[in-house]
């Protein structure tokens, strides 16, 4: 499956570039990195775990708010990661 794809079977949709909502996401990610870290230093591995997915999921929106999208279904993330991460590896190989 591709962003094309995930656009037409509305797992994605499409919204005007937010920098606003982009900057929310990158505050929520860091807030989360920081409780994950403290959860790990005290050996709290399940809430450590639970906050470095919450990390995740938040750098992820804000990827996807930068490129004026955004995903009705957790599936898409990885889909539009995974495009990205090729596109990358293309134009280096270029």
């Amino acid at each position: 499956m591709n962003i094309r794809e995930c656009i037409e079977k509305r797992f994605l949709a499409k919204i005007k570039p937010a920098s606003d909502l982009v900057r929310k996401e990158l505050d929520e990610a860091d807030y989360d990195y920081e409780k994950a870290e403290k959860a790990f230093s005290d050996d709290d591995w399940k809430w450590a775990i639970v906050k470095s997915y919450y990390c995740m999921f938040h750098a992820s929106r804000a990827v996807l708010f930068k490129l004026g999208l955004k995903e009705t279904r957790h599936f898409a993330f990885g889909v539009v990661l995974e495009d990205l991460s090729k596109k990358e590896s293309r134009k280096r190989s270029m």
